[in-house]
Protein backbone atom coordinates (compact mmCIF):
# COMPACT_ATOMS: atom_id res chain seq x y z
CA UNK A 1 0.00 0.00 0.00
CA UNK A 2 1.33 3.44 -0.69
CA UNK A 3 0.91 7.16 -0.99
CA UNK A 4 0.57 9.04 -4.23
CA UNK A 5 3.23 11.16 -5.90
CA UNK A 6 3.07 14.55 -7.54
CA UNK A 7 1.79 17.88 -6.37
CA UNK A 8 -1.86 16.95 -6.67
CA UNK A 9 -1.31 13.74 -4.71
CA UNK A 10 -0.23 15.64 -1.66
CA UNK A 11 -3.77 16.84 -1.53
CA UNK A 12 -4.82 13.44 -0.20
CA UNK A 13 -4.36 14.39 3.40
CA UNK A 14 -6.77 15.45 6.07
CA UNK A 15 -7.31 17.64 9.06
CA UNK A 16 -7.04 16.81 12.73
CA UNK A 17 -8.42 14.25 15.06
CA UNK A 18 -8.33 16.46 18.07
CA UNK A 19 -10.37 16.83 21.14
CA UNK A 20 -9.04 19.97 22.68
CA UNK A 21 -9.75 20.82 26.20
CA UNK A 22 -8.05 20.42 29.43
CA UNK A 23 -9.19 17.85 31.91
CA UNK A 24 -7.65 18.18 35.30
CA UNK A 25 -8.30 14.95 37.12
CA UNK A 26 -8.19 14.82 40.88
CA UNK A 27 -9.59 11.45 42.00
CA UNK A 28 -9.93 9.35 45.10
CA UNK A 29 -8.00 6.10 45.10
CA UNK A 30 -9.63 2.87 46.17
CA UNK A 31 -7.02 2.72 48.90
CA UNK A 32 -8.17 4.14 52.25
CA UNK A 33 -6.66 7.50 52.91
CA UNK A 34 -7.48 10.80 54.62
CA UNK A 35 -8.96 12.77 51.72
CA UNK A 36 -8.48 16.03 53.55
CA UNK A 37 -4.73 15.60 53.72
CA UNK A 38 -3.62 17.57 50.65
CA UNK A 39 0.03 16.69 51.31
CA UNK A 40 -0.72 13.07 50.51
CA UNK A 41 -2.73 13.55 47.32
CA UNK A 42 -1.67 13.43 43.68
CA UNK A 43 -3.10 15.43 40.84
CA UNK A 44 -3.37 14.48 37.19
CA UNK A 45 -4.10 17.18 34.63
CA UNK A 46 -5.41 15.83 31.34
CA UNK A 47 -6.18 17.68 28.13
CA UNK A 48 -8.04 15.60 25.52
CA UNK A 49 -7.63 16.82 21.95
CA UNK A 50 -9.73 16.00 18.89
CA UNK A 51 -10.82 19.57 18.12
CA UNK A 52 -11.88 22.06 20.79
CA UNK A 53 -13.80 19.98 23.32
CA UNK A 54 -17.10 21.30 24.78
CA UNK A 55 -19.15 18.42 26.20
CA UNK A 56 -19.47 16.60 29.53
CA UNK A 57 -17.49 13.48 28.65
CA UNK A 58 -16.65 11.06 31.44
CA UNK A 59 -13.08 10.50 32.60
CA UNK A 60 -11.76 7.40 34.37
CA UNK A 61 -8.28 6.75 35.71
CA UNK A 62 -7.03 3.19 36.25
CA UNK A 63 -3.94 1.77 37.88
CA UNK A 64 -1.76 -0.84 36.13
CA UNK A 65 -4.05 -3.71 37.20
CA UNK A 66 -7.27 -2.02 36.15
CA UNK A 67 -8.40 -0.74 39.55
CA UNK A 68 -10.26 2.58 39.36
CA UNK A 69 -8.23 5.37 40.91
CA UNK A 70 -10.76 8.07 40.12
CA UNK A 71 -13.71 9.18 38.07
CA UNK A 72 -14.98 12.54 36.90
CA UNK A 73 -16.87 14.44 34.25
CA UNK A 74 -15.67 17.31 32.13
CA UNK A 75 -17.20 20.73 32.70
CA UNK A 76 -18.35 21.76 29.18
CA UNK A 77 -17.69 25.41 29.95
CA UNK A 78 -14.05 24.93 30.88
CA UNK A 79 -13.26 21.62 29.21
CA UNK A 80 -11.71 20.42 32.47
CA UNK A 81 -12.35 18.09 35.36
CA UNK A 82 -10.42 17.78 38.60
CA UNK A 83 -9.84 14.43 40.32
CA UNK A 84 -7.54 13.78 43.27
CA UNK A 85 -5.63 10.53 43.32
CA UNK A 86 -4.35 8.66 46.36
CA UNK A 87 -0.71 9.61 46.78
CA UNK A 88 0.11 6.08 47.91
CA UNK A 89 -0.12 4.85 44.30
CA UNK A 90 2.77 5.33 41.93
CA UNK A 91 3.27 3.58 38.63
CA UNK A 92 1.55 3.27 35.25
CA UNK A 93 -1.93 4.73 34.83
CA UNK A 94 -4.48 4.50 32.04
CA UNK A 95 -6.73 7.51 31.41
CA UNK A 96 -9.96 6.99 29.48
CA UNK A 97 -12.10 9.82 28.10
CA UNK A 98 -15.50 8.53 26.96
CA UNK A 99 -18.30 10.09 24.91
CA UNK A 100 -21.23 10.45 27.32
CA UNK A 101 -23.88 12.18 25.21
CA UNK A 102 -24.63 9.74 22.40
CA UNK A 103 -24.74 11.30 18.95
CA UNK A 104 -24.61 14.90 20.21
CA UNK A 105 -21.51 16.97 19.41
CA UNK A 106 -18.42 16.77 21.63
CA UNK A 107 -15.87 18.90 19.78
CA UNK A 108 -15.50 21.21 16.80
CA UNK A 109 -14.00 19.39 13.81
CA UNK A 110 -11.03 21.22 12.36
CA UNK A 111 -11.81 19.62 8.99
CA UNK A 112 -15.41 20.83 8.71
CA UNK A 113 -15.96 23.38 11.47
CA UNK A 114 -19.01 21.38 12.61
CA UNK A 115 -19.82 20.14 16.10
CA UNK A 116 -18.90 16.46 15.94
CA UNK A 117 -19.63 13.47 18.15
CA UNK A 118 -16.61 11.65 19.53
CA UNK A 119 -18.55 8.41 19.37
CA UNK A 120 -15.79 6.44 21.12
CA UNK A 121 -13.15 6.75 23.84
CA UNK A 122 -9.78 8.45 23.75
CA UNK A 123 -7.08 6.96 25.96
CA UNK A 124 -3.58 7.66 27.19
CA UNK A 125 -1.08 5.75 29.31
CA UNK A 126 1.44 7.47 31.51
CA UNK A 127 3.70 6.99 34.52
CA UNK A 128 2.67 8.51 37.86
CA UNK A 129 5.94 8.84 39.70
CA UNK A 130 6.76 9.81 43.27
CA UNK A 131 6.51 13.52 42.52
CA UNK A 132 2.76 13.04 42.71
CA UNK A 133 1.74 15.32 39.85
CA UNK A 134 1.15 14.47 36.21
CA UNK A 135 0.10 16.57 33.22
CA UNK A 136 -0.76 14.97 29.91
CA UNK A 137 -2.75 15.34 26.71
CA UNK A 138 -5.15 12.64 25.54
CA UNK A 139 -5.20 12.61 21.73
CA UNK A 140 -5.85 10.20 18.90
CA UNK A 141 -2.10 9.52 18.83
CA UNK A 142 -1.95 8.65 22.53
CA UNK A 143 -4.93 6.40 21.84
CA UNK A 144 -3.06 4.76 18.98
CA UNK A 145 -0.15 4.11 21.35
CA UNK A 146 -2.52 2.36 23.78
CA UNK A 147 -3.95 0.30 20.92
CA UNK A 148 -0.44 -0.68 19.83
CA UNK A 149 0.22 -1.81 23.41
CA UNK A 150 -2.77 -4.10 23.08
CA UNK A 151 -4.51 -3.03 26.26
CA UNK A 152 -7.77 -1.51 27.41
CA UNK A 153 -9.39 -0.80 30.76
CA UNK A 154 -11.10 -4.19 30.59
CA UNK A 155 -7.88 -6.09 29.87
CA UNK A 156 -5.68 -4.66 32.61
CA UNK A 157 -6.69 -7.25 35.20
CA UNK A 158 -5.23 -10.00 33.01
CA UNK A 159 -2.64 -7.92 31.12
CA UNK A 160 -1.27 -5.24 33.44
CA UNK A 161 0.11 -1.99 32.08
CA UNK A 162 3.93 -2.15 32.11
CA UNK A 163 6.84 0.21 31.59
CA UNK A 164 7.59 -1.53 28.28
CA UNK A 165 4.12 -0.57 27.10
CA UNK A 166 4.67 3.01 28.24
CA UNK A 167 7.78 3.12 26.04
CA UNK A 168 5.49 2.98 22.99
CA UNK A 169 4.58 6.62 23.72
CA UNK A 170 8.11 7.74 22.91
CA UNK A 171 8.40 5.29 20.00
CA UNK A 172 5.32 6.82 18.38
CA UNK A 173 6.46 10.36 19.24
CA UNK A 174 9.75 9.64 17.45
CA UNK A 175 7.90 8.41 14.37
CA UNK A 176 5.84 11.61 14.14
CA UNK A 177 8.75 13.81 15.27
CA UNK A 178 7.03 15.02 18.44
CA UNK A 179 9.05 15.85 21.53
CA UNK A 180 6.42 14.29 23.80
CA UNK A 181 3.35 12.29 22.79
CA UNK A 182 1.68 13.32 26.08
CA UNK A 183 2.78 16.96 25.78
CA UNK A 184 0.73 20.11 25.36
CA UNK A 185 -1.32 20.61 22.22
CA UNK A 186 -2.47 23.92 20.75
CA UNK A 187 -5.27 23.22 18.31
CA UNK A 188 -5.24 25.26 15.13
CA UNK A 189 -8.68 26.69 15.99
CA UNK A 190 -7.45 28.18 19.27
CA UNK A 191 -6.62 31.87 19.46
CA UNK A 192 -3.11 31.04 20.67
CA UNK A 193 -2.25 29.23 17.43
CA UNK A 194 -0.06 31.42 15.20
CA UNK A 195 2.12 30.01 12.44
CA UNK A 196 3.57 33.36 11.43
CA UNK A 197 6.08 33.43 14.27
CA UNK A 198 7.02 29.78 13.83
CA UNK A 199 5.45 26.78 15.50
CA UNK A 200 6.28 25.89 19.08
CA UNK A 201 6.05 22.25 20.18
CA UNK A 202 2.38 22.52 21.19
CA UNK A 203 1.45 24.15 17.86
CA UNK A 204 3.49 21.57 15.93
CA UNK A 205 1.43 18.86 17.67
CA UNK A 206 -1.73 20.70 16.59
CA UNK A 207 -0.40 20.91 13.03
CA UNK A 208 0.11 17.13 13.00
CA UNK A 209 -3.40 16.39 14.27
CA UNK A 210 -5.22 18.25 11.49
CA UNK A 211 -4.47 15.35 9.15
CA UNK A 212 -6.21 12.98 11.54
CA UNK A 213 -9.20 15.30 11.82
CA UNK A 214 -9.59 15.26 8.04
CA UNK A 215 -9.12 11.50 8.02
CA UNK A 216 -12.04 11.21 10.48
CA UNK A 217 -14.28 12.73 7.83
CA UNK A 218 -12.72 10.55 5.16
CA UNK A 219 -13.13 7.36 7.23
CA UNK A 220 -16.42 8.34 8.87
CA UNK A 221 -15.41 8.49 12.54
CA UNK A 222 -12.56 8.81 15.01
CA UNK A 223 -12.81 5.09 15.78
CA UNK A 224 -12.54 4.16 12.09
CA UNK A 225 -9.49 6.39 11.69
CA UNK A 226 -7.76 4.73 14.63
CA UNK A 227 -8.52 1.21 13.38
CA UNK A 228 -7.22 2.14 9.93
CA UNK A 229 -3.98 3.55 11.34
CA UNK A 230 -3.51 0.60 13.69
CA UNK A 231 -3.33 -1.67 10.64
CA UNK A 232 -0.68 0.54 9.00
CA UNK A 233 1.71 1.23 11.91
CA UNK A 234 4.17 -1.39 13.09
CA UNK A 235 6.95 -1.45 15.67
CA UNK A 236 10.05 -3.45 14.76
CA UNK A 237 13.01 -3.64 17.16
CA UNK A 238 11.70 -0.63 19.04
CA UNK A 239 11.27 1.53 15.93
CA UNK A 240 7.84 2.61 14.70
CA UNK A 241 7.13 2.67 10.97
CA UNK A 242 4.04 3.56 8.98
CA UNK A 243 3.15 1.94 5.66
CA UNK A 244 2.90 3.77 2.37
CA UNK A 245 -0.85 3.13 2.53
CA UNK A 246 -0.98 4.70 6.00
CA UNK A 247 0.73 7.81 4.67
CA UNK A 248 -1.73 7.89 1.78
CA UNK A 249 -4.60 7.86 4.27
CA UNK A 250 -3.12 10.67 6.37
CA UNK A 251 -2.33 12.76 3.31
CA UNK A 252 -5.88 12.21 2.11
CA UNK A 253 -7.03 13.56 5.46
CA UNK A 254 -4.73 16.56 5.14
CA UNK A 255 -6.13 17.27 1.69
CA UNK A 256 -9.64 17.24 3.11
CA UNK A 257 -8.59 19.71 5.82
CA UNK A 258 -7.00 21.96 3.19
CA UNK A 259 -10.34 22.19 1.40
CA UNK A 260 -12.19 23.07 4.61
CA UNK A 261 -13.03 26.27 6.50
CA UNK A 262 -9.78 26.46 8.50
CA UNK A 263 -7.35 25.93 5.61
CA UNK A 264 -6.25 29.55 5.75
CA UNK A 265 -5.06 29.16 9.32
CA UNK A 266 -2.34 26.62 8.52
CA UNK A 267 0.14 25.72 5.81
CA UNK A 268 0.99 22.33 7.23
CA UNK A 269 4.66 21.63 7.83
CA UNK A 270 4.07 18.38 9.68
CA UNK A 271 5.95 15.18 8.94
CA UNK A 272 2.75 13.97 7.30
CA UNK A 273 2.81 16.82 4.81
CA UNK A 274 6.51 16.26 4.06
CA UNK A 275 6.45 12.45 4.11
CA UNK A 276 7.90 10.57 1.12
CA UNK A 277 5.32 9.29 -1.35
CA UNK A 278 5.74 6.05 -3.30
CA UNK A 279 2.69 5.93 -5.53
CA UNK A 280 3.33 2.51 -7.06
CA UNK A 281 3.66 0.96 -3.61
CA UNK A 282 0.26 2.14 -2.36
CA UNK A 283 -1.06 -1.43 -2.40
CA UNK A 284 2.34 -3.08 -2.19
CA UNK A 285 5.15 -2.94 -4.75
CA UNK A 286 4.71 -5.78 -7.23
CA UNK A 287 6.89 -7.24 -9.97
CA UNK A 288 5.42 -5.27 -12.89
CA UNK A 289 5.63 -2.02 -10.94
CA UNK A 290 9.26 -2.60 -9.97
CA UNK A 291 10.54 -3.58 -13.43
CA UNK A 292 11.65 -0.03 -14.24
CA UNK A 293 12.34 0.98 -10.66
CA UNK A 294 9.95 2.96 -8.49
CA UNK A 295 9.56 6.67 -7.90
CA UNK A 296 9.86 8.38 -4.51
CA UNK A 297 8.27 11.86 -4.48
CA UNK A 298 9.33 14.48 -1.94
CA UNK A 299 7.85 17.88 -1.13
CA UNK A 300 9.89 21.05 -0.50
CA UNK A 301 13.00 20.08 -2.43
CA UNK A 302 15.15 22.48 -4.44
CA UNK A 303 17.71 21.87 -7.16
CA UNK A 304 21.03 21.06 -5.52
CA UNK A 305 19.56 19.56 -2.35
CA UNK A 306 21.26 16.38 -1.16
CA UNK A 307 18.74 13.54 -0.87
CA UNK A 308 19.67 10.38 1.01
CA UNK A 309 17.35 7.38 0.76
CA UNK A 310 17.75 4.11 2.66
CA UNK A 311 15.55 1.16 1.75
CA UNK A 312 16.14 -1.81 4.01
CA UNK A 313 19.93 -1.89 4.36
CA UNK A 314 20.63 -0.40 0.93
CA UNK A 315 21.51 3.28 0.48
CA UNK A 316 20.84 5.54 -2.49
CA UNK A 317 22.18 9.11 -2.44
CA UNK A 318 21.47 11.69 -5.12
CA UNK A 319 21.70 15.43 -5.63
CA UNK A 320 18.45 16.93 -6.89
CA UNK A 321 18.75 18.04 -10.51
CA UNK A 322 16.62 20.30 -12.68
CA UNK A 323 15.16 17.22 -14.35
CA UNK A 324 14.07 15.84 -10.95
CA UNK A 325 12.46 18.96 -9.47
CA UNK A 326 9.19 20.63 -10.45
CA UNK A 327 7.26 23.16 -8.36
CA UNK A 328 9.13 22.16 -5.22
CA UNK A 329 8.52 18.43 -5.67
CA UNK A 330 11.37 16.05 -6.45
CA UNK A 331 10.84 12.69 -8.11
CA UNK A 332 13.68 10.22 -7.49
CA UNK A 333 13.67 6.83 -9.18
CA UNK A 334 15.00 3.95 -7.12
CA UNK A 335 16.60 1.64 -9.71
CA UNK A 336 15.16 -1.79 -10.40
CA UNK A 337 18.43 -3.59 -9.56
CA UNK A 338 18.35 -2.08 -6.07
CA UNK A 339 14.79 -3.33 -5.54
CA UNK A 340 15.70 -6.75 -6.92
CA UNK A 341 18.76 -6.99 -4.67
CA UNK A 342 16.59 -6.26 -1.66
CA UNK A 343 13.97 -8.87 -2.58
CA UNK A 344 10.58 -9.49 -0.99
CA UNK A 345 9.64 -8.16 2.44
CA UNK A 346 8.40 -5.17 4.41
CA UNK A 347 11.32 -2.78 4.08
CA UNK A 348 11.77 0.47 6.02
CA UNK A 349 12.25 3.54 3.83
CA UNK A 350 14.01 6.50 5.41
CA UNK A 351 14.67 9.77 3.63
CA UNK A 352 16.60 12.89 4.54
CA UNK A 353 16.92 16.16 2.62
CA UNK A 354 20.10 18.07 3.43
CA UNK A 355 20.30 16.00 6.61
CA UNK A 356 16.74 16.70 7.77
CA UNK A 357 14.89 13.41 8.29
CA UNK A 358 11.45 12.87 6.83
CA UNK A 359 8.80 10.57 8.26
CA UNK A 360 10.04 6.93 8.05
CA UNK A 361 7.70 4.58 6.25
CA UNK A 362 7.83 0.98 5.12
CA UNK A 363 7.21 -0.53 1.71
CA UNK A 364 5.63 -3.93 1.32
CA UNK A 365 7.61 -5.35 -1.59
CA UNK A 366 6.58 -8.55 -3.37
CA UNK A 367 8.45 -8.59 -6.66
CA UNK A 368 9.45 -12.24 -6.98
CA UNK A 369 7.63 -13.87 -9.84
CA UNK A 370 6.29 -17.40 -9.33
CA UNK A 371 8.15 -20.30 -10.91
CA UNK A 372 7.08 -23.84 -11.70
CA UNK A 373 8.49 -27.34 -11.97
CA UNK A 374 6.70 -30.41 -13.34
CA UNK A 375 7.28 -34.01 -12.34
CA UNK A 376 5.67 -37.36 -13.18
CA UNK A 377 5.55 -40.67 -11.36
CA UNK A 378 6.49 -42.51 -14.55
CA UNK A 379 8.12 -41.16 -17.68
CA UNK A 380 7.32 -44.13 -19.96
CA UNK A 381 3.80 -45.38 -20.50
CA UNK A 382 2.25 -48.25 -22.36
CA UNK A 383 -1.35 -48.93 -23.30
CA UNK A 384 -3.66 -49.04 -20.29
CA UNK A 385 -1.18 -47.21 -18.05
CA UNK A 386 -1.23 -43.67 -16.63
CA UNK A 387 0.93 -41.41 -14.47
CA UNK A 388 0.34 -38.75 -11.81
CA UNK A 389 1.63 -35.34 -12.93
CA UNK A 390 2.70 -32.95 -10.15
CA UNK A 391 2.93 -29.21 -10.78
CA UNK A 392 4.96 -27.54 -8.02
CA UNK A 393 5.01 -23.74 -7.84
CA UNK A 394 7.47 -21.62 -5.87
CA UNK A 395 4.49 -20.16 -3.98
CA UNK A 396 0.71 -20.44 -3.90
CA UNK A 397 -0.92 -19.44 -7.20
CA UNK A 398 -4.40 -18.55 -8.34
CA UNK A 399 -6.02 -18.88 -11.75
CA UNK A 400 -4.25 -22.14 -12.58
CA UNK A 401 -6.45 -24.67 -14.38
CA UNK A 402 -6.44 -27.22 -17.18
CA UNK A 403 -6.92 -24.32 -19.59
CA UNK A 404 -3.25 -23.42 -18.93
CA UNK A 405 -2.04 -26.91 -19.88
CA UNK A 406 -1.26 -28.05 -23.41
CA UNK A 407 -0.80 -31.74 -24.27
CA UNK A 408 0.81 -33.12 -27.41
CA UNK A 409 -1.49 -36.12 -27.03
CA UNK A 410 -3.45 -37.97 -24.39
CA UNK A 411 -5.70 -36.55 -21.71
CA UNK A 412 -5.35 -35.04 -18.25
CA UNK A 413 -7.80 -35.14 -15.38
CA UNK A 414 -8.77 -31.90 -13.62
CA UNK A 415 -5.87 -30.38 -11.69
CA UNK A 416 -6.45 -30.10 -7.94
CA UNK A 417 -4.56 -28.75 -4.94
CA UNK A 418 -4.69 -29.67 -1.27
CA UNK A 419 -2.15 -27.21 0.12
CA UNK A 420 -3.60 -23.85 -0.82
CA UNK A 421 -2.26 -23.63 -4.36
CA UNK A 422 1.44 -24.51 -4.14
CA UNK A 423 1.23 -28.13 -5.34
CA UNK A 424 -1.25 -29.30 -7.96
CA UNK A 425 -1.77 -32.83 -9.28
CA UNK A 426 -3.61 -34.54 -12.13
CA UNK A 427 -3.57 -37.91 -13.85
CA UNK A 428 -2.23 -38.21 -17.39
CA UNK A 429 -3.56 -40.98 -19.67
CA UNK A 430 -1.82 -41.51 -23.01
CA UNK A 431 -3.78 -41.70 -26.24
CA UNK A 432 -4.39 -45.04 -27.91
CA UNK A 433 -2.18 -46.15 -30.78
CA UNK A 434 0.40 -43.49 -30.08
CA UNK A 435 4.12 -43.89 -30.20
CA UNK A 436 6.14 -40.86 -29.18
CA UNK A 437 9.49 -40.68 -27.48
CA UNK A 438 8.79 -37.14 -26.20
CA UNK A 439 5.12 -36.36 -25.64
CA UNK A 440 5.13 -32.98 -23.86
CA UNK A 441 2.98 -31.45 -21.15
CA UNK A 442 3.36 -27.66 -21.40
CA UNK A 443 2.16 -24.89 -19.08
CA UNK A 444 1.18 -21.41 -20.19
CA UNK A 445 1.28 -18.32 -18.00
CA UNK A 446 -2.29 -17.25 -17.24
CA UNK A 447 -1.89 -17.96 -13.51
CA UNK A 448 -0.42 -15.56 -10.94
CA UNK A 449 0.70 -15.62 -7.33
CA UNK A 450 -1.64 -14.40 -4.61
CA UNK A 451 -0.70 -10.74 -5.19
CA UNK A 452 -1.11 -11.05 -8.98
CA UNK A 453 2.55 -11.36 -9.95
CA UNK A 454 2.59 -13.28 -13.25
CA UNK A 455 5.44 -15.59 -14.27
CA UNK A 456 8.21 -13.89 -16.17
CA UNK A 457 7.48 -13.51 -19.89
CA UNK A 458 9.97 -15.55 -21.89
CA UNK A 459 11.32 -17.29 -18.83
CA UNK A 460 11.56 -21.07 -18.67
CA UNK A 461 8.74 -21.26 -16.15
CA UNK A 462 6.30 -19.54 -18.53
CA UNK A 463 6.51 -22.51 -20.88
CA UNK A 464 7.42 -25.16 -18.34
CA UNK A 465 7.16 -28.62 -19.83
CA UNK A 466 8.05 -32.25 -19.31
CA UNK A 467 8.40 -35.08 -21.79
CA UNK A 468 6.84 -38.51 -21.38
CA UNK A 469 7.71 -41.48 -23.55
CA UNK A 470 4.40 -42.85 -24.78
CA UNK A 471 4.02 -46.16 -26.57
CA UNK A 472 0.49 -47.47 -26.78
CA UNK A 473 1.01 -49.22 -30.13
CA UNK A 474 0.91 -53.00 -30.00
CA UNK A 475 3.85 -54.76 -31.67
CA UNK A 476 3.13 -55.66 -35.27
CA UNK A 477 4.83 -58.63 -36.99
CA UNK A 478 5.24 -60.08 -40.48
CA UNK A 479 6.40 -63.57 -41.47
CA UNK A 480 8.50 -64.41 -44.54
CA UNK A 481 9.86 -67.76 -45.76
CA UNK A 482 12.97 -68.33 -47.81
CA UNK A 483 11.02 -70.87 -49.87
CA UNK A 484 7.40 -71.81 -50.11
CA UNK A 485 7.97 -75.39 -51.41
CA UNK A 486 9.64 -77.98 -49.21
CA UNK A 487 10.62 -81.51 -50.26
CA UNK A 488 12.32 -84.41 -48.47
CA UNK A 489 15.50 -83.23 -46.78
CA UNK A 490 14.81 -79.54 -47.33
CA UNK A 491 14.30 -76.72 -44.77
CA UNK A 492 13.21 -73.08 -44.98
CA UNK A 493 14.48 -70.04 -43.15
CA UNK A 494 11.60 -68.19 -41.53
CA UNK A 495 12.07 -64.45 -40.84
CA UNK A 496 9.77 -62.71 -38.29
CA UNK A 497 10.01 -58.93 -38.47
CA UNK A 498 8.47 -56.73 -35.75
CA UNK A 499 8.04 -52.96 -36.11
CA UNK A 500 9.88 -52.59 -32.82
CA UNK A 501 11.99 -54.75 -30.54
CA UNK A 502 10.08 -57.31 -28.48
CA UNK A 503 10.89 -59.31 -25.40
CA UNK A 504 9.68 -62.68 -24.19
CA UNK A 505 9.55 -64.07 -27.72
CA UNK A 506 10.45 -67.75 -28.03
CA UNK A 507 9.86 -70.95 -29.97
CA UNK A 508 6.72 -71.50 -27.89
CA UNK A 509 5.18 -68.50 -29.68
CA UNK A 510 5.65 -70.20 -33.08
CA UNK A 511 3.72 -73.08 -34.56
CA UNK A 512 3.34 -74.45 -38.10
CA UNK A 513 1.27 -76.90 -40.10
CA UNK A 514 3.20 -80.15 -40.66
CA UNK A 515 6.54 -78.69 -39.63
CA UNK A 516 8.72 -77.78 -36.62
CA UNK A 517 10.94 -74.82 -35.68
CA UNK A 518 14.50 -74.64 -34.40
CA UNK A 519 17.39 -72.21 -34.05
CA UNK A 520 15.35 -69.08 -33.17
CA UNK A 521 17.70 -66.09 -32.89
CA UNK A 522 17.80 -62.27 -33.21
CA UNK A 523 20.88 -60.32 -34.12
CA UNK A 524 19.44 -56.76 -33.90
CA UNK A 525 18.13 -56.53 -30.37
CA UNK A 526 14.79 -58.21 -30.85
CA UNK A 527 13.28 -56.57 -33.91
CA UNK A 528 14.16 -59.24 -36.50
CA UNK A 529 14.16 -62.93 -35.67
CA UNK A 530 15.03 -66.01 -37.78
CA UNK A 531 14.25 -69.68 -37.28
CA UNK A 532 14.63 -72.91 -39.25
CA UNK A 533 11.44 -74.59 -40.47
CA UNK A 534 11.73 -78.39 -41.00
CA UNK A 535 8.80 -80.19 -42.64
CA UNK A 536 7.43 -83.39 -41.19
CA UNK A 537 8.02 -86.73 -42.99
CA UNK A 538 5.51 -88.39 -45.28
CA UNK A 539 3.46 -85.23 -45.84
CA UNK A 540 1.92 -84.03 -49.02
CA UNK A 541 0.05 -80.77 -48.52
CA UNK A 542 -0.37 -77.66 -50.66
CA UNK A 543 -1.76 -75.35 -47.93
CA UNK A 544 0.37 -75.03 -44.80
CA UNK A 545 0.80 -71.98 -42.64
CA UNK A 546 2.90 -70.57 -39.78
CA UNK A 547 1.16 -69.12 -36.70
CA UNK A 548 2.58 -66.42 -34.38
CA UNK A 549 0.84 -66.28 -30.98
CA UNK A 550 0.72 -63.29 -28.52
CA UNK A 551 2.95 -64.34 -25.65
CA UNK A 552 5.50 -61.56 -26.13
CA UNK A 553 5.48 -57.77 -25.54
CA UNK A 554 7.31 -54.70 -26.71
CA UNK A 555 9.81 -52.91 -24.44
CA UNK A 556 7.11 -51.07 -22.45
CA UNK A 557 4.82 -54.10 -22.10
CA UNK A 558 2.37 -53.68 -24.96
CA UNK A 559 1.05 -57.06 -26.12
CA UNK A 560 0.00 -57.87 -29.69
CA UNK A 561 -3.69 -57.50 -30.26
CA UNK A 562 -4.04 -60.63 -32.50
CA UNK A 563 -2.19 -63.66 -33.80
CA UNK A 564 -0.22 -63.46 -37.05
CA UNK A 565 -0.57 -66.05 -39.83
CA UNK A 566 1.87 -66.44 -42.69
CA UNK A 567 1.24 -67.02 -46.34
CA UNK A 568 0.84 -70.68 -47.33
CA UNK A 569 3.68 -73.01 -48.23
CA UNK A 570 3.75 -76.52 -49.83
CA UNK A 571 5.19 -79.71 -48.37
CA UNK A 572 5.95 -82.92 -50.31
CA UNK A 573 8.02 -85.29 -48.20
CA UNK A 574 6.48 -88.60 -49.39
Amino acid sequence: ASAESGTSDWGWIAATLGIVGAITLYTLSDRSRDNNDDDNSSQITVSPVAGVFDSAATVDVYDAQGNVLGHGQIDPASGQVTITLDADYTGPVLVVVTDANGDAGDYISEATGASTSLGTSLTAMADLDESGDLTLSVTPLTTLAVMLAGISADSLSSTPLTSDMLAINQTLATLFQLSDLLGDVTAITEDEFNQEDGLNTAEAYGDLLVALSGLDEFQGSVAATLEALLAEVSIVDGVALISTHGIALLQAGLALFESGPYSGVLDSQSVIALAPVVTEARDGLLADEAEDGTVVTLKQVAVGDLISITLGDLNYDVTATVAMVSDGYASITLPADLLEELGDGNWPLTVSVNGDARLPIYIEQEISRPTLSIDVDRSDLAAGEHTVVTFTFSEAVIGFSNADITLDSGSLSTVTTTDGGVTWTATYTPADNTEDSGTRIQIGGEWTDLVNNAPAVGADNLEASISIQVDTVAPVASIDLSTHVLAVGETATVTIRFHEAVTGFGLEDLSADNATFSNLISTDGGTTWTATLTPSDNISSDDNRIYLSSGYTDAVGNQPTSDVISASYQIDTQ
